[in-house]
């Protein structure tokens, strides 16, 4: 009996300090390891570089030297320099107590020991910000600003939008990808259908089918600035060369076109030139209404 006893003690003990083994195994591989001297990253608690000059924000603002510092909205995350860590983009703006409010661009990229700050990129003084965007590494600041010439004291209604990328610790501006505009036109001579003897409007609209593309003539285009474009590459011939002499508008998405002295509203060219215009009009975004004065 003592044996058996002896023995069975044994395979207990033998079982009890396995199963402490397991548990202090799984318990320390399971365990999150904290890397050292971690600090939290906070954009809002950050320095930027504003103009060489290092901006301390606390809790997102800055009062130095009679000049407000502020974030503003709330900064835009993403992995800004391929790290695999996201970063965050922030919009500044500057009161220097005078009627300028000046927005910048500015990135906190975040490491091991907090935010590391890039230089900030002014964007313009008093303009109306609406969000910033971050794909594929870049950043893409959204705001409305004046038209060349414009007071400071005109509302701005251009919209624009600036890209920009961090070489390094650098921000930098770069070039908007190229945007394309897709248009349609008719595989057959107008002729076929507008000759004086055929006068088939509707039916040369039906064969304006054709899709073609085009880039804008300026980056950010506005659409009054599209309306131009498509006028130039979707029509030909006569009514190409009189519609880039008319001053064509759009407003609350209808695109009026002026009066043309002597063309009839039968005329072989309208009979072409309305469809082609048309057509095209109506498939920028935002355009309801084409209205020939």
């Amino acid at each position: 009996m003592n044996k058996k006893f002896l023995l069975g003690f044994a395979i207990a003990i033998v079982i009890f300090f396995g199963w402490e083994g397991y548990v202090y195994y799984r318990d320390t591989n399971n365990a999150t390891v904290t890397p050292p001297n971690t600090i939290a990253f906070d954009p809002l608690n950050a320095t930027y570089t504003i103009d060489n000059t290092s901006v301390t924000l606390v809790n997102g603002h800055a009062y130095a030297n009679n000049v407000t510092t502020t974030i503003f909205g709330e900064p835009t995350l993403g992995d800004l320099n391929g790290d695999g860590t996201p970063d965050a983009a922030v919009m500044l703006t500057q009161d220097m107590g005078g009627s300028g409010t000046f927005f910048y661009v500015a990135v906190a990229l975040s490491t091991q020991h907090g935010a590391e700050d890039t230089n900030a990129v002014l964007l313009g003084d008093r303009i109306a910000p609406q969000n910033i965007e971050i794909q594929d590494g870049k950043i893409i600041a959204n705001y409305a600003d004046r038209n060349p010439g414009e007071p400071m004291t005109t509302s701005p209604t251009l919209g624009v939008s600036t890209h920009l990328v961090v070489k390094g610790k650098t921000l930098e501006k770069v070039a908007p990808p190229a945007q394309t505009i897709f248009y349609l036109v008719s595989p057959y001579d107008s002729l076929k259908y507008c000759n004086g003897e055929d006068m088939d409007s509707a039916g040369y609209r039906a064969t304006i089918t054709k899709e073609k593309t085009f880039i804008p003539t300026v980056p950010n285009p506005t659409t009054n600035q599209i309306i131009k474009d498509v006028v130039n590459v979707a029509t030909t011939g006569v009514c190409n060369t009189v519609l880039n002499q008319l001053d064509i508008t759009e407003n609350n998405g209808i695109v009026t076109i002026p009066h043309i002295d002597g063309w009839a509203g039968i005329s072989i060219t309208m009979c072409s030139c309305k469809p082609e215009v048309e057509v095209n009009m109506l498939r920028i975004p935002g355009i309801t209404q084409v209205l020939w004065q």
